[in-house]
Formats: C-alpha cells, structure tokens, sequence
C-alpha cells in the first residue's frame, strides 16, 4: 500500500504567499484611498475658492449677520429684515447664464 505524503512544505508556501499578497493588496487599497481622500480635501478646502463665490459668501454673511430681535425680554429669536432678503447682484449674475 502506498503511504500518502502530503507536501507540507508547498502547502505551506502557497499559504504564505496568499496571505501575504491579500495583505498588499489591503495595504495597497488603503493607501489609494487616503491618497485619494487627501487629494480632494485639498481640492475642495485648501484651494482658494473663486472670487465670485468669495464676493457671493461675504455678502451673504453681511447679511444674515444684520438681524433685529422681536422680543429679546421673552427670549423670542431674531427676524432677518425683509429688505435683506433680496437677491444680491453676485448672486444673480451667477444664476444667469
């Protein structure tokens, strides 16, 4: 009767191998992914935005920075001005084609 005699040595070596290309493979994704996150946070925040938009958002601050309270004493919030409400001229050439 033949013995069987398993190769334990390749076993063995073939499991290495996989484990260790799953685990490059997973380092690799990782790192995409941050570079990947990276690059569009610095796209999205640490680029200077354009200055349209700049003039669009400091005017919009300034006006919801203006407010009058109703009734401060019974703790009522604070009413925006209706004249305040009015489209601005950044906003409406941004709006136009």
């Amino acid at each position: 009767m033949e013995q069987d005699k398993p190769k334990n040595f390749l076993i063995l070596g073939y499991t290495l191998a996989i484990c260790a290309v799953l685990v490059a493979t997973v380092i690799f994704v990782d790192q995409y992914l941050k570079a990947d996150v990276r690059h569009e946070y610095e796209k999205k925040v640490l680029e200077a935005p354009a200055v349209d938009y700049r003039d669009l958002r400091a005017s919009e601050d300034a006006r919801l920075g203006r407010y009058v309270y109703v009734d401060q004493t019974k703790g009522i919030h604070a009413m925006i001005r209706k004249e305040l409400l009015a489209p601005s001229t950044a906003q409406q050439q941004l709006i136009q084609p």
